[in-house]
């Protein structure tokens, strides 16, 4: 557990459970646990472990529905990124209406828990719970730098490419819908098969360069980029432990498709000049750091 200060709280303590979730917040003396369902938030305790809060959720990733406290319901409405926008009773009584900037900066009522694409509200610290980091909406970036490294775009701090009205990063790793991983997943298959079938003799040549970076830009921009480098680095990785790759492709291959994917999130032509080869002599590969043409 660690602790933090941040405005408009003077005193901040936060701790997760061993998945890594947000399971407790005291702010300014106020206890709350958190239990889960997954990644859905599905009750609150206070400091005596009285439950005080259940939340009901739909079936996609980060769709709060209803909130329960005793006999008080609260129905949530959302808009095409998940925000929340409105609140009523069971009655269908209006409780609130909410506006948001376009990174999510609070209108003239703060979120009740859930807000900005659906996400958990900190009110102590007025920033969002993004599951593997926190996101500061008056900043427009998140406080920690990218879990996934360079896999969503080179900028570690940035949210959705810095488009916020054009998509959501419901994990804090990468942009779009977790859902949509297993058909992105297909998609950059489909890609890669489509790119050898252009260039089916390359290896360890310019050509082969290219397949491996035309491959992550288009996958990058038919899918994102987080389902780009999830294809190229478990493609590289399941070919050295498995297929008896030499570590040296490896990296060779890494680093082409890190040109791919680059090219893909910033919409240009791939440099030809940036892309490495590696010479093959027989069996013999030679040195990675001497031998790659660059």
């Amino acid at each position: 557990m660690g602790a933090v200060r941040n405005n408009p709280a003077s005193s901040v303590s936060l701790g997760y459970d061993p998945a890594g979730r947000l399971n407790h917040t005291d702010i300014d003396g106020t206890v709350t646990d958190l239990l889960y369902d997954g990644t859905d938030l599905i009750a609150e305790y206070d400091g005596a472990a009285n439950l005080t809060t259940r939340h009901i959720h739909g079936p996609g990733i980060d769709e709060p529905l209803v909130s329960i406290s005793g006999t008080t319901k609260i129905w949530r409405y959302a808009d095409h990124l998940g925000s929340v926008i409105a609140e009523a009773d069971a009655t269908g009584n209006a409780l609130a209406i909410r506006g948001y900037g376009p990174f999510g900066e609070n209108g003239s009522t703060a979120p009740n828990r859930f807000g900005y694409t659906g996400q958990q509200y900190i009110a102590g610290l007025e920033l969002y719970y993004y599951k593997a980091r926190w996101y500061s909406p008056t900043m427009g970036r998140f406080l920690e730098t990218d879990p996934i490294g360079y896999g969503d775009g080179v900028n570690w701090y940035a949210y959705v490419g810095n488009s916020p009205v054009n998509g959501r990063d419901p994990t804090g790793l990468a942009v779009g819908d977790w859902w949509d991983l297993p058909a992105n997943l297909e998609r950059a298959r489909q890609i890669a098969n489509e790119e050898l079938a252009n260039r089916p003799n390359s290896h360890n040549d310019m050509g082969d360069a290219m397949r491996h970076s035309e491959w992550m830009n288009r996958t990058t921009q038919e899918t994102n980029s987080f389902t780009a480098w999830v294809a190229g680095t478990g493609h590289e990785i399941d070919g050295t432990l498995r297929g008896g790759q030499p570590w040296k492709e490896m990296l060779m291959d890494l680093h082409n498709n890190s040109v791919g994917r680059d090219a893909g999130i910033n919409n240009s032509p791939i440099d030809p000049g940036k892309l490495w080869t590696l010479p093959l002599t027989g069996s013999q590969y030679n040195s990675y750091s001497n031998g790659c043409n660059r």
